[in-house]
């Protein structure tokens, strides 16, 4: 078994020139790593960050924000910039969203 934080690893794994929307991330970059891990394991629980509206944590979020609100759909393009996508907190509530349905949509078969 493995244990991910994917909200990590989301800021480390950067669409691919290749990649011109959310879908082409999601099928050709998140979950490729995740069935890549499969080969190791017969168990993988991804870990997404939450989003406590009145934390600390929030509060710092917020005056530190400089990213770009953006939808996050299949067909709708990619940001340019991943790293300022990032920064808003509704990008990522959005994003993880899409990307754990694209993760959980795959067949990958028995191990």
């Amino acid at each position: 078994m493995i244990i991910i934080d994917r909200a990590a690893l989301v800021n480390i794994l950067k669409p691919s020139s290749a990649a011109k929307t959310f879908s082409d991330y999601a099928s050709g970059t998140f979950v490729p790593d995740i069935t890549a891990e499969l080969r190791h394991v017969k168990r993988i629980d991804l870990v997404w960050d939450e989003y406590v509206e009145n934390s600390l944590k929030a509060t710092t979020r917020r005056k530190r924000r400089s990213g770009v609100r953006q939808r996050v759909a299949p067909d709708n393009k990619l940001p340019r910039f991943w790293k300022d996508f990032l920064r808003e907190e509704k990008n990522k509530q959005e994003l993880f969203g899409f990307l754990a349905q694209s993760v959980t949509s795959v067949n990958i078969g028995e191990k």
